[in-house]
């Protein structure tokens, strides 16, 4: 998983429920250039947004990080997804980390 690719498919989600970057943002209480900054594959959302985020776009977590719909996940996808996850978690600390030196 990558950034751009889990821009590409919230952007693809975001217009297949006929929503508006705005109208997402205000669902997960961000800013509409903080969901057109994900879209765009400019970092990853908040962790604790995923629940809230996959939410909205009708489908599951695992489903939104492994940017793919499925109905059954076999237990190797299973696995990948978790692995991708803690990669995920590692990327978003690092962010975090670097954003809080930026005076």
């Amino acid at each position: 998983m990558n950034a751009k690719d889990m821009g590409m498919f919230i952007c693809k989600l975001r217009k297949e429920t006929n929503m508006t970057q705005m109208e997402l943002a205000q669902q997960l209480h961000v800013t509409d250039k903080s969901v057109s900054r994900r879209e765009r594959g400019i970092g990853y959302p908040d962790i604790q947004l995923l629940p809230a985020l996959s939410e909205s776009l009708h489908v599951s977590v695992a489903e939104l990080i492994s940017c793919k719909k499925s109905l059954n996940y076999s237990d190797e996808e299973v696995t990948n997804i978790i692995h991708n996850l803690d990669v995920y978690k590692m990327k978003s600390f690092r962010q975090d980390r670097k954003a809080d030196k930026i005076p």
